[in-house]
């Protein structure tokens, strides 16, 4: 017959018994999370690893396509040797790869590096004076907030 200190003491051992095997089952369970998480992370720095370098290629073919020798490429021509973007994701990548806009001919679009293309912001009036038009927004079209004419 088992006394009652025995039973406590079968109790206890029990009881202790159970508690590390709970602490070991959540330790491993803590490890590998931490495993999961790190190799979340990892995937997630790979990734944004290839985006940039992808972004920066990009950028990259943009400039050297602009500044073959043109001040200004029209954007069906920029279109033609960069495809595979929708127009407006083509005219923010040109921004982003330090190119801008200009309407020489009404109606086109012209894209050119602002560093190929000081002079000609610089000496726009001169320009204008020998035929060269810049079609700006006249004064009574107004820009909208999301950059179109009203």
């Amino acid at each position: 017959m088992i006394t009652f200190t025995e039973g406590i003491i079968t109790a206890l051992i029990s009881a202790l018994i159970s508690a590390l095997i709970a602490l070991a089952v959540a330790r491993h369970n803590s490890k590998s999370s931490d495993v999961k998480f790190r190799a979340e992370i990892d995937q997630a720095e790979l990734r944004l690893r290839r985006e940039f370098a992808a972004q920066t290629s990009l950028e990259i073919a943009i400039q050297a396509l602009m500044s073959k020798g043109f001040a200004l490429r029209s954007f069906p021509l920029i279109r033609h040797h960069i495809r595979g973007f929708k127009d407006d994701e083509l005219r923010r990548l040109l921004i982003s790869s330090g190119c801008i806009c200009f309407q020489v001919i009404k109606d086109k679009e012209y894209w050119g590096l602002l560093t190929e293309n000081e002079t000609l912001l610089q000496n726009r009036t001169r320009m204008e004076s020998k035929g060269i038009k810049f079609y700006d927004l006249e004064d009574d079209e107004q820009e909208s907030p999301d950059g179109s004419n009203t």
